[in-house]
């Protein structure tokens, strides 16, 4: 736990412009130990993506959706 008796997250989220990374994506980057140095559990990260252009292609974007019964998920928009 964090200082504040807040537990350390496992995922992020973040809402940047770049490719999305997908809540169940196999290849999401991880981070070991960034918060708890002797913590055996990586963060892992996702993003949301938008608007950014490969070639004046469009890479898509993620929404994040909560459902209490199910937990976190995401629906790619492409």
């Amino acid at each position: 736990r964090l200082g504040l008796g807040i537990a350390v997250p496992n995922r992020v989220v973040f809402g940047h412009t770049h490719q999305p990374i997908p809540w169940n994506a196999e290849n999401a980057p991880r981070i070991d130990g960034i918060y708890a140095p002797d913590s055996s559990a990586p963060m892992t990260l996702h993003n949301c993506g938008g608007w950014l252009q490969k070639n004046g292609v469009f890479c898509g974007a993620e929404i994040f959706l909560y459902d209490s019964a199910n937990g976190f998920s995401s629906v790619g928009i492409s």
